[in-house]
């Protein structure tokens, strides 16, 4: 009676674990295992990268310039559930670092988030550089020492489109011991740094960055915006090169209302559900849509997600 009683629980709990674990194995599966798909439809989410070059030291441009080359092509080649927006001309990167920051040193969410939106992206990403000279001792006593180094700081931030919150926020950093003469030179603007060493380091770094903003963006779901509405009829910011097709229906979200932290910043909060629409035609980036329930509720805007 006991072992019965036993194997009763084992599988209450059991069944429990699959309950509460099920969201958790749905994302580790998705991309792991291939033809797997949560939620019946893999769709593709947009993203852009915002290089900021605040600085006006050539050396910390070099190091940015090597991050670009490097992070990119990591971001385009394996990430294998984003899609990039390209800015050849600089226009994307120019707009969103114009916009408003906090005396948080946080970009005002009030102001990214639309323009975010605007693109049709579902996270923007940030990414900045540092080149600092640190110095710090080994062993003890008559046998300590110094030791000269020069740490290379990329810093990745990226931002949620829908509500504004960090997905991730994080620096990624590598070091190189120097000797005093190179060491020195690390603060003195005029002269400059042979990077041939650093080199690697930067590759590693700017790899390793790529890599962990792709798992910050792919375990979020995919969501877009109505960009117009006529009557029963919607545009969305969101095309066959996500993977939409005609016919796919997609749940639509109040998306306005703000919520404001202690540090003035605003979030945008996820809003109920207010009506439905269906895919009637899709080009490269945008699709027409009719809507189906909800009408009298909707506005350009508003969040638009895969109804699962």
């Amino acid at each position: 009676m006991k072992i019965k009683s036993f194997f009763m629980f084992l599988s209450l709990f059991m069944a429990a674990a699959v309950i509460f674990t099920g969201c958790f194995f749905n994302k580790k599966l998705k991309g792991a295992i291939p033809g797997f798909e949560s939620g019946g439809k893999d769709l593709k989410k947009s993203i852009a990268v915002i290089f900021a070059d605040n600085s006006s030291k050539s050396d910390i441009k070099k190091i940015l310039y090597k991050v670009k080359e490097n992070f990119l092509p990591e971001i385009s080649e394996d990430c294998d559930d984003i899609i990039l927006l390209e800015d050849k001309k600089g226009e994307i990167a120019a707009e969103f670092l114009s916009l408003p920051v906090l005396y948080s040193n946080n970009y005002d969410n009030l102001f990214l988030v639309p323009a975010g939106r605007r693109l049709g992206l579902n996270a923007a990403v940030f990414i900045s550089v540092d080149f600092v000279s640190k110095r710090r001792s080994t062993g003890f006593f008559m046998f300590k020492k110094y030791v000269n180094f020069s740490v290379i700081e990329v810093s990745a931030v990226v931002y949620d489109m829908g509500a504004g919150a960090k997905l991730l926020d994080k620096v990624f950093s590598g070091e190189v011991e120097q000797e005093y003469d190179d060491f020195a030179q690390v603060s003195d603007a005029e002269n400059q740094i042979d990077f041939s060493e650093y080199e690697d380091i930067i590759i590693d770094i700017a790899e390793d960055a790529a890599e962990e903003v792709c798992e910050a963006i792919e375990a979020g779901e995919w969501k877009s915006y109505i960009i117009t509405r006529d009557e029963n009829k919607a545009i969305i910011f969101a095309g066959n090169k996500i993977g939409l097709t005609e016919g796919d229906i997609l749940n639509i979200y109040d998306s306005n209302s703000t919520v404001q932290s202690s540090d003035t910043q605003h979030f945008f909060i996820p809003g109920i559900k207010v009506g439905t629409l269906k895919i009637t035609s899709t080009d490269k980036d945008t699709s027409q849509a009719v809507i189906l329930s909800g009408e009298e509720n909707i506005s350009v805007g508003n969040i638009v997600k895969y109804a699962e």
